[in-house]
């Protein structure tokens, strides 16, 4: 390689290296937001679910009775699920949508029906639904990591909407949980209808008001909402730890990339200097 060619690719790396550089603060400041709003909302789906726990635990009737949402739309004329699909707008993050990708064929395989509907949440979700031939009733690009509850609010109304005109058997999140920067799992589980716990060992009672199937019915679909608000705020997080870590072996494989090439420069361009001297010391002997 001709020493002008290598001085060009030197260059070029250099720049590429800012670009990574650029990208991976980027990227670690969007995780830390986010990571901030998923810390702070834990606790509350944490509560409410166990709020929702208990109160079902309480009831001596058949939660199937007293709600729809405990039951399972097994008599529809053409079972099919709903799956709400979590990826990414952007690429330069590792295996983190092949991951999710994967998952989706897994658990389509498992269903054994390829008619199941998806929302997609991010635009490469959907081009993957779209190659595979799977049929997308809504679509949610760019929902940024500075999203609120509110911003989910058409999914949820949709997904809840649905179930209640009985249109699906069962409805799925399929996305990515954050625990820590360099650890996150792809994960895909049944939000309705909501299983019935049969082993009731504690049996607190409350006296509610109005009747039991009114308090489910208002507080089902808000703890509803919220689980797809920590979905969404999950699979932001572990994006952007994905791309920050992507980003920074990327930054470290240019500095080791240059040292090589520069390297490669030094000793081609001795080998000239070298040379040249050769031939001015041959030239004046002569």
């Amino acid at each position: 390689m001709a020493l002008n060619d290598l001085k060009r690719r030197i260059k070029s790396i250099k720049q590429t290296r800012k670009i990574t550089k650029a990208v991976e603060l980027i990227s670690a400041a969007k995780m830390k937001q986010s990571q901030k709003k998923l810390v702070a909302l834990t606790p509350y789906v944490s509560r409410g679910l166990n709020i929702l726990q208990s109160l079902t635990n309480s009831l001596d009737s058949d939660l199937r009775k007293l709600s729809f949402y405990f039951v399972e739309n097994s008599n529809l004329s053409h079972p099919k699920n709903l799956i709400v699909l979590f990826s990414s707008d952007m690429g330069l993050c590792g295996n983190y949508n092949s991951n999710i990708m994967r998952k989706v064929l897994k658990i389509q395989e498992e269903s054994g029906n390829k008619n199941n509907d998806f929302i997609t949440i991010g635009t490469k979700g959907q081009s993957f639904c779209k190659k595979s031939g799977y049929n997308i009733i809504a679509t949610f690009p760019k929902l940024e990591f500075k999203c609120s509850l509110r911003d989910i609010l058409p999914i949820s109304k949709i997904v809840l909407n649905d179930y209640r005109a009985f249109k699906y058997k069962e409805i799925w999140l399929i996305g990515t949980d954050f625990f820590t920067i360099t650890s996150r799992a792809v994960y895909g589980k049944r939000l309705l209808p909501i299983e019935q716990d049969l082993q009731k060992q504690i049996r607190p009672q409350y006296l509610l008001e109005p009747q039991p199937e009114i308090v489910l019915d208002c507080l089902i679909p808000r703890l509803i909402e919220v689980q797809i608000y920590q979905a969404l705020l999950n699979a932001k997080s572990s994006e952007h730890s994905a791309r920050m870590i992507a980003m920074h072996e990327a930054f470290t494989n240019t500095d080791n990339l240059i040292a090589d090439l520069q390297m490669t420069y030094n000793t081609l361009r001795q080998e000239a200097i070298t040379k040249s001297v050769i031939e001015i010391s041959s030239g004046m002997l002569t």
